[in-house]
């Protein structure tokens, strides 16, 4: 598994069933070259919102295989299950694996919450990849429930203040990372919470190297799946 696409789409409550089909719809993304595997769902769907979220994760073998995908098969989908009216914004972020958080192969049907945390702007990298591997991937392992996962990196560049300069000079690259995680329940994940996480936070400290994090929670859309039919 070697990248992931992360798609967010924002949603009025007029449109979450015509979404829900047209996401629905990707079975013919099974067949191709490379692709892993697809799934997601609603963020948070039990809180009173405005707007409801959706996220979805597409896993591919390589950049090379998203691209051909890209090229060829998406844009009949999209034509086809009319999907682009049924939000009303959308957002793709593609990311490179790190490393996986258990060495089982991942079972989409048994994954019934994902939760993704995302850490921006990670001062100290070796830091951050030392506490993932000796304290939080551990510790969830520990968790009845707990159904593996995977690091994902972001590379994002931000131009320089001083619009007068090339972006390229004395422009700074700032590491972005996913923390990806899957749950067999929302009861699995809520033990996890109350009993594990925060014994972990405090051995790491993670403001300590890391800007900014938040979250999601999803929870998964069965009828989203689509699973590879290559083997």
């Amino acid at each position: 598994m070697t990248l992931a696409k992360i798609i967010s789409c924002k949603v009025t409550p007029s449109q979450i069933n015509p979404f829900s089909h047209c996401q629905s719809q990707w079975g013919l993304t099974a067949t191709c070259n490379g692709f892993l595997g697809q799934f997601g769902g609603w963020v948070n769907p039990n809180e009173t919102s405005e707007y409801q979220r959706a996220i979805i994760i597409a896993l591919w073998q390589s950049q090379a295989h998203l691209t051909a995908f890209m090229q060829s098969v998406h844009d009949d989908i999209i034509e086809h299950n009319l999907q682009g009216d049924t939000y009303l914004h959308c957002q793709v972020k593609r990311q490179q694996h790190v490393m996986s958080i258990n060495s089982n192969q991942l079972i989409i049907p048994k994954v019934n919450l994902i939760r993704v945390a995302y850490c921006n702007g990670v001062i100290d990298k070796q830091k951050f990849i030392r506490d993932q591997q000796q304290i939080w991937n551990p510790g969830m392992h520990e968790q009845a429930g707990f159904l593996g996962g995977d690091v994902w990196q972001e590379e994002a560049r931000h131009k320089n203040t001083d619009s007068g300069k090339n972006e390229g000079i004395n422009a700074s690259t700032e590491t972005n990372y996913v923390v990806v995680t899957y749950w067999a329940s929302e009861q699995a994940h809520l033990a996890y919470l109350n009993n594990t996480f925060p014994r972990l936070k405090s051995q790491v400290n993670p403001l300590d190297y890391i800007k900014h994090i938040s979250g999601d929670t999803i929870l998964v859309e069965r009828k989203w799946d689509v699973l590879s039919s290559i083997i």
